[in-house]
């Protein structure tokens, strides 16, 4: 089978839109993220509000098995909405760093 350009994309997309299993209610989260506004010293008298990620700035390293089905529970306790930048993940570009 050949793939043109128009066909890969089209693949792509309902890839993109069939993730797999959809988070059911009995899923528990393997990690809980929790966005949040506070303050953090950068230097001695030096403090500047800024977005935490439980509340620690930078956010935790978070490590994961390749392969392994894993869920996430990201809650954003800020008044704008939030991008977390997830490495070593498949994300399309217009949701990634913009």
């Amino acid at each position: 089978m050949t793939l043109d350009r128009r066909s890969m994309l089209r693949l792509a997309a309902l890839a993109a839109a069939a993730p797999g299993r959809v988070r059911g209610a009995d899923d528990k989260p393997d990690v809980t993220l929790r966005i949040a506004t506070g303050l953090v010293e950068l230097a001695p008298d030096h403090i500047v509000s800024t977005t935490l990620y439980n509340d620690q700035f930078p956010g935790p390293l978070l490590r994961f098995t390749e392969g392994r089905r894993v869920v996430v529970d990201v809650r954003n306790d800020t008044d704008t909405p939030e991008l977390v930048h997830w490495h070593g993940q498949t994300i399309p570009a217009d949701a990634d760093g913009e």
